[in-house]
């Protein structure tokens, strides 16, 4: 499922990539979140050209969240898959995927990531480090390495695959009130239901970094839907819920309640408010470590230094080229 927003730039690509799968039997479902950009006139153009790609549009643009939820019930296979409209696949991902949820009975399953910069296809660098190995995902595991800011890799990143009998069963869906970490929500939830993840351990997930992308852009308003999603599943968290996990949620609940005090500083800084800035940093003074990020950005502008050229990575480079093959 590809969800859609003012993708033009990129989703023929996205979309390419996804027909592309030496998986035999596939659909790419598109919903577009009423673009104004002429995604949908592409959009048309691919349905017309392969009767695997189906299209539809929500009448009002609701986020993320809805798109995938809609994309959800029009699917018709075994397996739904999340491609974002600006990222690409390796032609055997969905197969390898496929293949381990077969194998392990995981509900949930995910690769690697290749990161890299707009077209800039030498700018690639892997998403996870060799410390987080392949298999199941316990719960706990999963949320101590999705604690925002906490530096290293976010597993909240990672571009799933479910087994739709199970995501269905489940009766959870996507949360939408959340325009970031929409993902992330659902899997934390769904791991809570019992579902089962796995970690495959091949890269076959190329991730686009660009000046449109959100997935990496906070503020107040985005930053507060994710404080308040989480607060919501530690409430929720019934006698069932380990204790372990119970403490895991609260960190993760205590990293965000610290982002979104930093947010609000920072706007009030940006806002030339320095009363409204103090009361933020008196009433959240967890936030004030953070300062030290934008501060860090900056002396490596200063330095020469691009955020592409300080990951690249030689094998990564080798492996978006595997994925994108001899254009990309």
């Amino acid at each position: 499922m590809i969800p859609t927003f003012n993708a033009a730039h990129y989703v023929a690509a996205s979309v390419q990539s996804a027909l592309a799968q030496s998986l035999a039997d596939v659909e790419v479902i598109l919903v577009d979140d009423c673009s104004t950009d002429g995604t949908m006139t592409i959009l048309q153009a691919l349905e017309k050209d392969d009767p695997r790609v189906r299209i539809d549009r929500l009448a009002h643009n609701s986020g993320p969240g809805a798109a995938r939820n809609h994309a959800i019930a029009m699917a018709q296979g075994r397996y739904v898959a999340i491609l974002d409209s600006d990222d690409l696949m390796a032609p055997e991902r969905l197969a390898r995927m496929v293949a381990a949820a077969e194998r392990e009975n995981a509900d949930i399953v995910v690769d690697n990531l290749v990161v890299f910069e707009g077209d800039a296809a030498e700018s690639a660098a892997f998403f996870l480090a060799a410390d987080i190995r392949p298999g199941w995902i316990s719960p706990e595991f999963y949320l101590e390495h999705t604690i925002i800011y906490q530096g290293g890799a976010d597993l909240g990143y990672l571009k799933p695959l479910f087994r739709i009998e199970a995501l269905r069963a489940s009766g959870i869906g996507y949360d939408e009130k959340l325009r970031i970490a929409e993902d992330d929500n659902l899997i934390v939830r769904l791991l809570l239901a019992g579902k089962r993840y796995w970690l495959a351990p091949s890269p076959g997930y190329a991730y686009r970094r660009h000046a449109g992308s959100i997935s990496h852009r906070l503020t107040v308003e985005t930053c507060q839907a994710m404080a308040q999603a989480n607060a919501s599943i530690l409430a929720g968290a019934d006698a069932g819920v380990p204790e372990t996990v119970r403490q895991a949620l609260a960190r993760r609940q205590r990293a965000l309640d610290a982002a979104l005090g930093f947010e609000r500083l920072v706007a009030a800084l940006k806002a030339r408010k320095p009363l409204d800035a103090a009361a933020v940093a008196l009433s959240c003074p967890a936030c004030l470590p953070l300062l030290r990020m934008p501060i860090g950005a900056r002396l490596a502008r200063l330095s020469g230094r691009t955020a592409a050229a300080r990951r690249a990575d030689p094998a990564a480079v080798a492996a978006l080229r595997r994925i994108t093959g001899p254009a990309g």
